[in-house]
C-alpha cells in the first residue's frame, strides 16, 4: 500500500465482551489507525464478528482480514458477515482455495475482495486462476 500501512489486531479481544473491546482495545486501534494511511484488521478468530460495528467505527480502517480459528466453518458459510463488513465500505482478505475464491467474487463482486489463493502452485495454475477469477468478476 502506498504510504504508511499497519495490520492491526488485538488477539486477546477474544475474550472480551463487545462493551470491554470498546472500552480496552478501541482507543489503542483508533490511535494506530489514525496514524496509518492503510489499515486492515487482521480478525483473529470467528468470536471476534461481534465487533464488526465497533471496528468499522474506525475511519481510517480500510479492511478487515479473515482469519478463521480452526475448526471454523469454511469462508462461504460466512457469507452474511463477508457482506456485513462489504455493506459497511470495507474491504476484505480471505485465505482460500481457488473454488472458495471463484464462488466468493462471483457472490461478493471482485472489488474490495481480496483473495489469497492458497492452492497454487505453478505460474501456470496461477494465470488460469486469473482467468477464471477475471470471469467471475464479469
Amino acid at each position: 500500500a502506498p504510504g504508511k500501512a499497519e495490520m492491526v489486531q488485538c488477539g486477546f479481544g477474544i475474550m472480551l465482551s463487545p462493551a470491554m473491546f470498546e472500552e480496552f482495545a478501541l482507543p489503542g486501534l483508533r490511535m494506530v489507525t489514525e496514524y496509518m494511511d492503510r489499515s486492515c484488521y487482521h480478525l483473529d478468530g470467528t468470536p471476534q464478528t461481534r465487533f464488526l460495528d465497533l471496528l468499522c467505527s474506525l475511519d481510517r480502517l480500510h479492511a478487515i482480514q479473515w482469519n478463521p480459528e480452526p475448526p471454523a466453518k469454511p469462508p462461504l458459510a460466512w457469507l452474511d458477515f463477508f457482506h456485513a463488513v462489504r455493506d459497511r465500505g470495507r474491504s476484505l482478505w480471505v485465505a482460500c482455495d481457488t473454488e472458495t475464491a471463484i464462488a466468493l467474487t462471483r457472490q461478493l463482486g471482485p472489488d474490495g475482495l481480496m483473495v489469497d489463493v492458497r492452492d497454487v502452485k505453478t505460474l501456470g495454475q496461477a494465470e488460469g486462476v486469473l482467468e477464471r477469477l477475471q470471469e467471475a468478476s464479469d
